[in-house]
């Protein structure tokens, strides 16, 4: 469910428009983000003291399209994301902490390496190689 421009909650930590996917024709696509995922990110950038950045170049998060089928990016329950002030094993440790139902690691992302993180419906646990090989971790 879309929520109104009034309603977001989050800033200034994360703003609607770092969620927008720059392929829909809805130039606010990211007020379609759900709240209860919003809190636990939120969540996510307080207990580690970092910025956050939203993955834009990929439709970071939420999408009407461009990820695998059922993704959770199409409900608004998933972002990429990357932690530019921490590296990637103190990042793995808050996100562990925050117990997101799917977490994936991609080493091939640039700036620098990032995470999905999501909160559907089955708990999964994944990397991708910089050969785009998809190995699971759970």
């Amino acid at each position: 469910m879309r929520m109104a421009k009034e309603d977001w909650d989050w800033g200034p930590e994360f703003l609607w428009g770092e969620f927008n996917d720059p392929d829909s024709k809805d130039e606010d696509s990211g007020l379609n983000m759900q709240p209860d995922f919003m809190d636990k990110l939120l969540e996510l950038r307080k207990l580690c003291g970092s910025r956050i950045v939203v993955h834009g170049t990929s439709r970071g998060g939420f999408a009407d399209g461009g990820h695998a089928d059922k993704s959770s990016h199409y409900l608004g329950l998933a972002a990429d994301i990357h932690f530019p002030d921490l590296g990637v094993a103190f990042a793995s440790n808050f996100i562990r902490k925050i117990n997101f139902n799917g977490v994936g690691f991609y080493e091939h992302w640039k700036p620098m390496p990032g995470f999905h993180v999501d909160m559907g419906n089955r708990r999964a646990r994944w990397l991708r190689t910089s050969k785009g090989l998809y190995v699971s971790l759970t």
